[in-house]
């Protein structure tokens, strides 16, 4: 990792990435959350993704004993 790596959380729906994204920076512990609000079009089955990834084409790395993505589905 580099001082210029950075990690990016994306929450996508059926493929598509919805507005808005997660950053957290290569040192230090710190939580992050974010809410993504979105309407499906159809009463059917649809697939929610939260995707970690890296700034950077050398890679970010996130320890598994100290990161975690979760994604939360709530129907309004």
């Amino acid at each position: 990792n580099s001082i210029v790596d950075i990690g990016i959380a994306v929450c996508t729906v059926d493929g598509t990435p919805l507005t808005g994204e997660i950053h957290w920076g290569p040192v230090g512990r710190a939580s992050y959350c974010r809410a993504w609000k979105t309407t499906l079009a159809t009463a059917a089955a649809h697939t929610i993704r939260l995707q970690g990834r890296s700034s950077a084409a050398s890679g970010f790395t996130s320890y598994g004993t100290h990161t975690n993505l979760t994604c939360e589905v709530h129907n309004a």
